[in-house]
């Protein structure tokens, strides 16, 4: 689902750039009917964070939140190279929130990147 909100908002082909935490807060139970929503979050130059927010039920019981996970997606072209994206213009105070909170989480994954690229230009062999 997430795949292809990030196909359909660039317009084009777009691949899997990171997967946040998924967390579970419950469980999801034989006989459940399961909605997953996805929505854009926050976008950047050439990608796209996306929220997915899982809730399931009975037929006849209450409705619970079960999961939520953030996937970033990269708009790329037939090469594979990243290409802009159009801007995404947050509408109202709950769009904006979520755009401020995905602008940290980018920071916080980029950093994570630049470590990992580190550590793996410091341990790879010459």
């Amino acid at each position: 689902i997430a795949g292809l909100l990030a196909a359909r908002y660039s317009g084009g082909a777009a691949v899997t750039g990171s997967v946040d935490e998924t967390a579970f807060y419950a469980p999801i139970r034989v006989g459940d009917i399961v909605t997953v929503r996805a929505g854009i979050t926050y976008v950047s130059k050439s990608s796209m964070e996306i929220l997915l927010d899982v809730v399931a039920g009975g037929a006849y019981g209450q409705v619970r939140h079960v999961c939520t996970a953030y996937y970033t997606y990269v708009h790329v072209d037939s090469m594979g190279r990243p290409v802009p994206v159009a801007e995404y213009v947050p509408s109202n105070d709950a769009e904006r929130k979520l755009f401020m909170e995905g602008e940290r989480r980018k920071q916080v994954r980029d950093e994570e990147l630049a470590r990992l690229k580190r550590a793996w230009l410091d341990t790879a062999e010459p």
